[in-house]
């Protein structure tokens, strides 16, 4: 039973991994709680069908509340302030001028999304306004996602295209030593290393956790102020991301998490970049949201006075950004270890693929998963 839309946007997050990640051999980063919140700005306009399969793919069904939006609103809000990091999240409509959307529908989007509205020529200049959707992203992510809309997707067809931007910039609560980074093997595969910069830093004080079940050691890193944080699942064995994204489920991470304890631990972890782009629209529909990428079925009727005919969504577009280096984390969106115990402290040791989770602390919602396989060679 899901107790709260932050439970609804984490099972979410463990679906679209598992489509979009498991069982991939390369890096992969994205932002399931971005993706929730364009699909939401998009359900506030469905009716019918239409509005129960998107509720139903985002696991919203379940969540005991007589507004799912004021509930996004709330979390919104407690997502927003502001702390020692830097977390930012806008939602924005961009409309074909001339387009009659119905008042409670741009009225709404403002109340519980904080999305304005921008009128754009699609059909007279549509690189012109694909421009500016995309100069909007990335004013939103410190131009870390540059072109989301790709050239030729606009046309004088399109009629409203809703965009989210979330962007993380959190500096370690313990930074690492640059001087401790040092060149090290990590190890891609039982047969292939590669050599990457791996950050050290000596006896943090910090939650760290070893799973049976789950077969991997696990340390939780805190950002300056300690609002956000990073999860890092290690498997035992070089292997072993596969049995991890075998079982990825909101389960799994919570019990990861529950059974971390406060341990003196050296940490040794690579810097690494990702940078990452999904077509959403072929799994959002095997995850059950159908009707409205359908000319036929999709139910707009809460978005328009009279819909045009054939209204629906065409695509949505994702794309995601994470750097991790010796100050901290940058992330944006629009993915052997060695355990001595006869001496303190503890070593956790992240020299082979691995999954990371950033996540809020309060509300504990999942801002950001991925995971690290293959260092780039560049």
């Amino acid at each position: 039973m899901l107790t709260s839309y932050s439970d609804g946007v984490n099972e979410f997050t463990c679906d679209l991994y598992r489509e979009f990640c498991a069982g991939k051999p390369n890096n992969a980063v994205i932002s399931p709680y971005s993706v929730s919140a364009a699909m939401m700005l998009s359900m506030l306009g469905t009716e019918g069908t239409s509005r129960r399969q998107i509720m139903e793919a985002l696991r919203l069904s379940d969540v005991p509340t007589g507004n799912i939006h004021e509930e996004y609103r709330k979390l919104h809000t407690e997502l927003n302030k502001t702390g020692s990091d830097v977390l930012s999240i806008a939602n924005r409509i961009f409309s074909k001028k001339g387009l009659q959307l119905k008042a409670d529908y741009t009225e709404n989007s403002k109340l519980y999304y904080g999305s304005e509205m921008e009128l754009l020529n699609f059909g007279g200049d549509p690189e012109g306004s694909r421009k500016t959707i995309n100069a909007w992203v990335e004013a939103q992510t410190n131009n870390r996602i540059q072109d989301l809309i790709p050239a030729g997707t606009i046309s004088g067809l399109s009629l409203i295209i809703l965009a989210n931007a979330i962007y993380f910039k959190g500096s370690w609560e313990t930074k690492f030593p640059p001087a401790a980074t040092a060149k090290r093997d990590f190890r891609v595969s039982l047969t292939e290393a590669v050599n990457v910069d791996m950050m050290q830093a000596s006896e943090q004080n910090i939650p760290f956790g070893w799973s049976k079940k789950y077969d991997c050691t696990a340390v939780e890193l805190a950002y300056q102020g300690k609002y956000r944080t990073m999860v890092i699942i290690l498997p035992n064995s070089v292997d072993g991301l596969s049995n991890i994204d075998e079982n990825i489920s909101l389960t799994m991470i919570t019990e990861i998490i529950k059974e971390m304890r406060q341990q003196k631990v050296e940490v040794a972890l690579p810097k690494f970049k990702i940078e990452a782009k999904f077509d959403l629209k072929s799994v959002l529909s095997k995850l059950g949201i159908r009707d409205v990428f359908s000319a036929k079925d999709a139910d707009l009727s809460g978005m328009f006075d009279s819909p045009p005919m054939d209204a629906h969504i065409s695509d949505v577009v994702h794309k995601a950004f994470v750097e991790v280096n010796e100050e901290g984390t940058e992330a944006a969106a629009a993915t052997g270890v060695m355990i001595r115990m006869m001496s303190m402290p503890l070593q956790f040791v992240a020299d082979r693929p691995f999954l990371f989770v950033i996540r809020d602390v309060t509300s504990g919602t999942i801002l950001f998963i991925g995971k690290f396989v293959r260092p780039s060679t560049d």
